[in-house]
């Protein structure tokens, strides 16, 4: 039986599509929309998600709940948050903190820290990790900062950085992380810097399409070794 690989996509669908062509299937599952294409050895869903933890979860519970998926993978475009990660460079994500939840007041965890966890930090899949570093020696293991708001301020992104120790921030690593550890589904997630420690928003759109390819390409071949 084949394996059923769900992937999560925010934004940077032309890449799948510029690859793989057309999908053999388009559906919209509770607004999501959903790409289905087969490989020799899988079947893959690709939903897009769009921007933001809330509707990254929201599609990693139709990949799990909708599509019984073996496993969910993410790549994406993210901001470093020091100066030395440098910009195109291809990251693996070792583990998640979601910085805007806080407790303060209420049970006093730790800023990132959700209830009925024992740590503010989410691991991803230590096999799925360990793969992706078999295809791809050169990936950069890093701490990724999940926020709701887009980040492009340096002095921002350094605070960031000396708070949680985290390499790179984006806005749905975490929302995915905690769907698919509650529902003890492997995960695994792949990153591309867009935007250096001192660039911003420009900077994000001028490499966004470029580096997407780059990390979709790694991706791709990480399924072929599944």
């Amino acid at each position: 039986m084949k394996k059923k690989i769900g992937i999560v996509v925010a934004i940077e669908m032309d890449a799948v599509k510029e690859k793989y062509g057309a999908p053999v299937d388009t559906s919209v599952v509770y607004g999501y929309e959903v790409l289905t294409y087969e490989k020799e050895n899988c079947e893959m869903f690709f939903i897009n998600s769009g921007a933001g933890e809330i509707a990254s979860s929201g599609a990693a519970q139709v990949l799990i709940s909708d599509y019984k998926v073996d496993m969910i993978l993410n790549f994406g475009v993210v901001g470093a948050l020091t100066e030395v990660i440098s910009t195109a460079a291809l990251c693996i994500v070792e583990d998640v903190v979601d910085i805007d939840f806080g407790s303060d007041g209420w049970l006093n965890l730790p800023r990132g820290q959700h209830p009925g966890e024992d740590s503010e930090m989410i691991k991803l899949d230590e096999k799925l990790l360990d793969i992706a570093l078999g295809v791809n020696p050169g990936l950069v293991k890093v701490r990724c900062a999940s926020t709701n708001s887009f980040r492009d301020e340096a002095q921002d992104k350094a605070s960031i950085h000396e708070k949680f120790n985290a390499d790179i921030c984006e806005m749905e690593c975490a929302g995915i992380a905690y769907t698919c550890k509650r529902s003890k589904v492997p995960f695994m997630s792949l990153k591309a810097v867009s935007d250096s420690l001192i660039g911003g928003g420009k900077e994000f759109f001028v490499e966004l399409n470029k580096v997407s390819k780059l990390c979709f390409d790694v991706l791709d071949q990480v399924v072929d070794k599944l």
